[in-house]
């Protein structure tokens, strides 16, 4: 007798007891039986999204697949870098303003339509319907449930750094409307963040707040001064309240842990996880040193704490980062860095990158 059939004289003779989950009996069936390949795959398909395989692939490494998406026919935005993106994922749409197209900062504003792949021009000069000025290296965060966008921040070279105070102004973009409101003209006159860039923001809907954190301080020239400008200070955490309209510095006791987690730093990234209520901030670099760590701040408690140990060096592989997405289904966030080291050549050093991807299971 062959093991089909013991197989299937136990199953007739126990039928309160199944022998092999369904599944593999399908599969079994489909592979063996009837050589059904492409059936097969849609079934592993299925059973990978019902975790029927989450103790395998657990152990499998991660392989990012890359897809280029290419613009259909009609305008699209021109090479840019310093450039701001948001996606509105219920609404399969993409914005982004600004950046700098190697000669001047831009204040163009477009949406991309996901689904039909196809690029719309929203503005080819926000300054002049009441939005934000020509800018690079600021940041934006989308609010999709209020339909609402917010930019902040902005590079200032030197010759735009003269003996005036330099003020950060702040605004908001409603997309059903169509229309730019200026939340401030100044948010340090209110109790907000200088002049930044290369900082990051969060939105915790719930609450309706954002979160801006680190960066770069843009700072003045003293009038007369022919002196180079000191860009080594960076902002510490901000929470702007929505409905109030208010700004409010949140600032651990001196020497306590949160303060030392809290690190004010640039070139790192954060992301705010809705459920666990927990701001996380990875990587950076605090002066010239990365900062090789991953920080947990929990908004309610105002309490951080570093996510892995630096004795096991359970901690993040490199210190700048570029982007970062949180998986909210796979309880991950996705952290795409991009390290820079010289290479010494004689009297020459040279920069080389290196742009790699992790995931950080949470």
């Amino acid at each position: 007798m062959g093991l089909d059939e013991c197989f299937e004289t136990l199953q007739k003779n126990v039928p309160a007891v199944s022998l092999e989950h369904p599944f593999l009996t399908d599969l079994y069936d489909a592979v063996v039986k009837r050589g059904a390949f492409e059936e097969a795959e849609i079934l592993i398909d299925k059973a990978a999204q019902n975790d029927f395989l989450k103790s395998i692939t657990a152990e499998q490494k991660a392989v990012p697949v890359w897809t280029e998406i290419l613009p259909g026919s009609g305008a699209s935005p021109g090479m840019r870098g310093g450039h701001q993106m948001v996606l509105d994922s219920a609404a399969q749409m993409i914005y982004l303003y600004g950046g700098w197209d190697g000669a001047r900062d831009l204040s163009d504003f477009w949406q991309y339509d996901l689904l039909r792949k196809k690029w719309i021009l929203i503005s080819t000069d926000t300054e002049q319907e009441d939005g934000p000025s020509a800018r690079s290296c600021h940041k934006m965060v989308i609010d999709s449930d209020n339909q609402t966008i917010f930019v902040i921040g902005r590079f200032l070279d030197g010759p735009a750094r003269t003996g005036e105070p330099l003020k950060n102004d702040f605004f908001m973009y409603d997309i059903l409307r169509k229309r730019w409101t200026q939340l401030s003209s100044d948010t340090f006159a209110e109790g907000g963040p200088k002049v930044l860039y290369d900082h990051q923001v969060a939105l915790d809907v719930l609450k309706r707040t954002i979160y801006v954190f680190g960066g770069r301080v843009a700072q003045g020239k003293p009038p007369g001064s022919t002196a180079a400008v000191d860009n080594a200070a960076t902002s510490g955490l901000y929470a702007y309240h929505i409905p109030t309209s208010t700004w409010r510095r949140i600032e651990p006791a001196s020497g306590s842990p949160d303060s030392t987690a809290l690190k004010p730093r640039m070139g790192h990234c954060i992301i705010f996880h809705p459920v666990k209520r927990l701001l996380y901030i990875v990587g950076g670099k605090y002066d010239k040193d990365p900062v090789k760590d991953m920080v947990a701040f929990h908004v309610d408690k105002e309490t951080s704490h570093i996510v892995g140990s630096t004795a096991s060096g359970d901690t993040m592989p490199i210190g700048l980062t570029q982007r970062a997405t949180l998986d909210l289904d796979r309880d991950e966030i996705y952290v795409y860095f991009v390290s820079r080291f010289l290479i010494p050549d004689g009297l020459v050093a040279e920069c080389a990158c290196a742009a790699r991807l992790y995931s950080v299971g949470l």
